[in-house]
């Protein structure tokens, strides 16, 4: 009689197809998942952009409202402020530029009339038009 041996496992070449399978899909499986995890960041970052230009814009009519909304004579002022953007309002957005300028728009002078934009390091911008109206 033969002595029966019971063999339990996988063969070398068994092994070997595993192996090369894994490897595979691995390597079509990587290039997504690299992608993916290198740009999760951005949309965090544009998000936090956009909320800084927004608290910029907030503070520009705030101070407008509070300082300047009453008086014509001061309006030039406030231009200049704005002007020097990263002087007077630079805290809420450190990397924002703005651009103020007198308009005329429809019956009202150019001097009751202030166009303010305000742009962040990726580019999006906000706009504002400061009236004074009697």
């Amino acid at each position: 009689m033969r002595n029966k041996q019971c063999c339990f496992g996988f063969t070398l070449f068994e092994v070997i197809i595993i192996i090369a399978l894994g490897a595979l899909l691995f390597s079509m499986v990587m290039p997504y998942l690299y992608s993916g995890a290198m740009t999760s960041h951005e949309p965090i970052n544009r998000l936090q952009s956009s909320a800084e230009l927004n608290q910029a814009m907030e503070t520009v009519v705030k101070d407008f409202e509070t300082n300047y909304s009453g008086d014509a004579s001061k309006l030039s002022t406030f231009l200049g402020k704005v002007n020097s953007f990263s002087e007077n309002y630079g805290s809420t957005c450190s990397e924002c530029t703005a651009l103020a300028e007198n308009k005329t728009v429809g019956d009202l002078a150019e001097e009751k009339v202030v166009f303010v934009t305000i742009t962040n390091n990726i580019g999006e911008s906000l706009y504002h038009l400061f009236t004074l109206q009697k």
